[in-house]
């Protein structure tokens, strides 16, 4: 019943709620409200004649009546036997009160939603919705006006999210009745209650102070200098950006402090801080651009966490963390880059807003600061809030490293934008060419390339990539994509791992760290042993241990031979291969001296002698230790015969159903693909079938491009039921399941 009232959600509820529907965030009411604030304190001559009223409902979920949900439920159109088994749900709850020791009899309410229900929450947005209804039927009359940030913006009345409410009206006494009046009427018919301790009104600065007070009489609220926390981030930043950030840091530094004193060794320390530490800022994140000054400071709290020892303030720091933010096969720890991450999710914000420009809180963004161009070429503007400036850093991603897939070319710019498959964006010094678009260079009506045209005008390594480059035949618009995911779609994973890889410090270190092959990090980290001992490894292969050259390189040692042999530096290659008392444990001798790392430091600090047997037993105690942490398998392996499939037969279509197959044949590095289609019917007679050899870059786009071959074939023989065949899994279920996939957008 859920997941059923979940699809039909986005259908029944108003664009002002975004709680629990499918395609809206939190961050879209985040983002309109952020405007509204901003606007009501830096366009006060524009907006001074309004308010916002932030409102909060006494135990909504509590006091919602069943009579009134019952009724919403009914209004919406739901069938009678579902809203009947809805209600039953709903009223089969009973409550048990445990007071002095003595347990009360079963007692059973008569309103409310119970709570951790996965039905309440859908429940009671619908019941919420009905305040939006009143409210936005009250604007059409014109009983109420909204605000409206830009000329051309929408009016604004409310935004909801589950029970935080947010009304703007405008600050005349008549508009405010009728919101009054509008409030008392829900009220009263859903049980809900507004808690006026907890609400406030926020005005323009430049409102008198009698307006003020007429304001809250009306209202019975008390008047705002600031609206505070909305959803979970402040509504007014202010002009000092990291003393507004600074709650993000209390934050993480809060959890530190609770984990300073507790015995954690850094495996542990390094799941905490992927965890929880990483997770803190993301939220704040996706709205707006973090300081690169702030970014470090979160680098050097976290990072002088993960060194310190144990009921220690401080700690050396063996590696910075441009290495230990690299990925663990490269040699890192695979911590997060907090600036890199913070345009990752802005880059996310960007993406949605390119990809809904219908969305309520992306057609605000368009009126008020791109009203006559597209958002990739929007600009700044001249009093543009925190946010859109940080927006337009993740759009600015999308620019360089996203690329156009080609319909009609009537939007993708031959010059200056990225639509050739490699991700190349053309030049030319020709300005009266700088405007062209990619259609200058197609057939009429559909035609694919002009391959003549082309060859005409680039050179041949240009116009063979632009032949290689897919384009649609049906007449569809130009999409940006984003390429580094195979549906097309950007996530928050890989746009971090491109601006990882453009981060020129990041190569910087990449190049100067110690170049270990790949597979020697994968087997440390994939190895069966416990987390500390991989750990142990990093640090030996990464040169991050207390040994006696790095000491010394950092002035903390007055030499750098080794303590126990006295005769070359001690290394990490030394200490723990060729130093003369390390080798003989490789080989298990008992009758050479030999020493571990525990005893190479009783060695140094406890001055004892090094003992071979003693260390060769603790080695074998922790082998017998791990063992016997692993898994027992109780049933014998089965063995896997290895059998050579036998020839694939054809399987007839369905009685009156055609069956279309389609193949494709690409070598890595050719231009060109062969596409196959093959029309059978049900006795496998053959009823037409087609070759065609094409440009192509890819397996996927090849095969792509056979599947479309054989619908064109079919639809032109005027075959109706067809049945479509290919042995591309991933293309057949995109095709099925309608996901998009980034290479055959086209």
């Amino acid at each position: 019943m859920v997941s059923r009232l979940k699809g039909a959600l986005g259908e029944l509820v108003t664009p002002n709620q975004s709680t629990f529907v499918g395609g809206r965030l939190i961050q879209d009411n985040i983002i309109i409200a952020q405007e509204a604030f901003y606007g009501l304190k830096h366009r006060g001559a524009e907006l001074k004649e309004f308010i916002a009223v932030k409102m909060d409902l006494s135990k909504a979920y509590d006091c919602l009546e069943w009579p009134f949900l019952k009724s919403i439920l009914q209004a919406y159109g739901f069938h009678d036997k579902w809203v009947a088994q809805v209600m039953s749900i709903v009223k089969g709850v009973s409550y048990r009160y445990k007071i002095n020791g003595f347990v009360s009899e079963s007692l059973t309410p008569e309103r409310g939603l119970r709570q951790g229900d996965p039905l309440s929450p859908y429940l009671f947005v619908l019941a919420a919705d009905v305040l939006s209804h009143l409210l936005l039927k009250a604007q059409s009359e014109g009983r109420l006006k909204g605000i409206q940030l830009a000329p051309t913006a929408p009016c604004i009345t409310h935004l909801l999210f589950a029970d935080d409410s947010l009304l703007f009206a405008r600050a005349h006494p008549q508009e405010l009745y009728q919101l009054m009046e509008i409030l008392n009427t829900f009220s009263l018919a859903s049980g809900q209650r507004i808690n006026t301790a907890k609400s406030g009104i926020i005005c323009s600065p430049l409102l008198p102070a009698h307006r003020r007070n007429q304001i809250a009489s009306i209202l019975n609220m008390q008047i705002w200098t600031s609206p505070g926390q909305y959803l979970g981030l402040p509504g007014i930043w202010g002009r000092n950006r990291t003393t507004a950030l600074a709650w993000v840091k209390d934050r993480i530094l809060g959890k530190l402090e609770g984990w300073k004193e507790t015995m954690l060794n850094q495996a542990g320390k390094e799941v905490l801080i992927k965890s929880v530490i990483q997770a803190i800022p993301s939220y704040a994140m996706a709205i707006v651009q973090f300081p690169k000054s702030f970014c470090l400071s979160l680098h050097a709290i976290v990072s002088r966490f993960w060194w310190r020892g144990y009921k220690k303030d401080r700690g050396i720091h063996w590696r910075r963390w441009n290495y230990m933010s690299k990925k663990k096969i490269e040699g890192g720890l695979g911590f997060r880059d907090f600036q890199h991450q913070n345009v990752a999710c802005l880059t996310k914000q960007a993406w949605r807003l390119e990809e809904n420009p219908n969305a309520l809180w992306a057609s605000i963004l368009k009126a008020v600061y791109y009203p006559n161009t597209n958002f990739l070429q929007a600009s700044t503007g001249r009093r543009a809030s925190w946010m859109w400036k940080s927006i337009l850093e993740g759009r600015n991603l999308l620019r360089r490293k996203g690329r156009w897939s080609i319909g009609k070319g009537e939007t993708a710019r031959i010059w200056g934008d990225p639509w050739l498959w490699t991700g190349e964006v053309l030049t030319t010094d020709n300005q009266q060419l700088q405007d062209w678009k990619v259609k200058e260079i197609t057939l009429p009506q559909g035609g694919g390339w002009d391959g003549e045209k082309i060859r005409g005008i680039f050179q041949p390594m240009v116009a063979l990539k632009i032949l290689q480059t897919p384009i649609g035949l049906s007449g569809n618009e130009d999409k940006l994509i984003w390429p580094h995911e195979k549906n097309g779609q950007y996530s928050i994973r890989s746009g971090y791992q491109v601006i990882k890889s453009e981060d020129q410090s990041y190569l910087n270190v990449a190049s100067t760290s110690n170049c270990l092959p790949k597979e020697l990090w994968n087997f440390i980290w994939s190895v069966s042993v416990p987390q500390k001992i991989r750990m142990f490894m990093w640090k030996v292969c990464s040169n991050a241990l207390a040994l006696n050259e790095n000491l010394f390189k950092r002035r903390v040692s007055r030499n750098k031979f080794c303590p126990v042999c006295l005769t070359v530096p001690e290394t990490s290659e030394h200490a723990f291969l060729l130093c003369p008392w390390t080798r003989p444990v490789w080989f298990g001798s008992i009758f050479q001296w030999n020493i571990s790392p525990q005893g190479r430091n009783r060695v140094v600090f406890d001055h004892e002698a090094p003992n071979p047997r003693d260390t060769i037993l603790q080695i074998q105690l922790m082998m017998k230790d791990i063992h016997l942490c692993k898994p027992i398998q109780t049933e014998s392996p089965v063995e896997r015969v290895s059998t050579i499939p036998g020839p694939k037969r054809w399987i007839p279509p369905p009685h009156g159903v055609y069956k279309v197959n389609t193949d494709a044949s690409w070598l890595p590095g050719s231009p060109t693909s062969t596409t196959g289609v093959i029309i059978r019917y049900v006795a496998g007679n053959l009823i037409a079938g087609m070759s065609t050899r094409r440009f192509s870059f890819s397996p996927l786009t090849s095969e792509a491009a056979a599947l479309r071959e054989g619908i064109i074939l079919a639809n032109n023989l005027g075959l109706e039921q067809i049945c479509m065949e290919s042995d591309c899994l991933s293309l057949i279920d995109a095709c099925k399941n309608k996901r998009k996939q980034g290479e055959t957008n086209s």
